[in-house]
């Protein structure tokens, strides 16, 4: 099965809810990696998967109080 890797834009505000949703993430057996650069203006969020679609992504931040949306290419 191939691997995608989706981007996002996300509105990461506080250290809580990037432990919150590193746990979320790193506990999700679909992720095989991910990474939230908090330095980039738009906090840009890859996550690879094989399964995942960009819609659950986007439920799993949102439900660690963290907005996010697709990034346009």
């Amino acid at each position: 099965m191939a691997r995608f890797t989706h981007i996002f834009r996300t509105t990461y505000t506080s250290e809580a809810a990037l432990h919150q949703l590193s746990a979320t993430l790193n506990n999700n057996p679909e992720v095989f990696r991910w990474h939230l650069d908090v330095e980039d203006i738009d906090k840009v969020l890859k996550v690879e998967t094989e399964s995942l679609s960009e819609e659950c992504i986007i439920a799993l931040a949102r439900s660690q109080k963290i907005h996010c949306e697709v990034l346009p290419d």
